[in-house]
């Protein structure tokens, strides 16, 4: 694989790390169903237990996000993956959209100059 072959690996962790942020904000923004079935006193012990989760759930989303976008950060730029077969796979076809999106515009950054980016 050449330097211009796939994409850089660091981006790609980037983005996912942003992926992974955003849906721990849509977890977070679940407290509010749980505060409004509280206040609507249609609790038990076993939805309280099961309400904890989603804390939970965010906190560990966030850690990923965190964890994904320092170690980025540690990728050398030239380091490239190609990440079209496994984009592919993604059956969420808004997150696929995002992500073919990301990579489009990426690959016509690469080639609209014309210029050869050496590193």
């Amino acid at each position: 694989m050449s330097d211009m072959d796939g994409r850089p690996l660091g981006e790609v962790l980037v983005r996912i790390g942003v992926e992974l942020s955003e849906a721990a904000v849509s977890v977070e923004d679940l407290h509010a169903l749980v505060e409004a079935t509280v206040t609507n006193g249609g609790t038990t012990d076993i939805f309280m237990r099961q309400a904890q989760t989603i804390d939970i759930l965010q906190q560990h989303l966030a850690a990923l996000a965190d964890f994904l976008c320092q170690l980025s950060d540690a990728i050398p730029p030239s380091w490239r993956i190609e990440s079209e077969d496994a984009m592919s796979n993604v059956k969420l076809s808004r997150l696929r959209d995002r992500l073919s999106q990301m990579c489009a515009a990426e690959t016509s950054d690469q080639h609209a100059s014309g210029d050869l980016d050496m590193f």
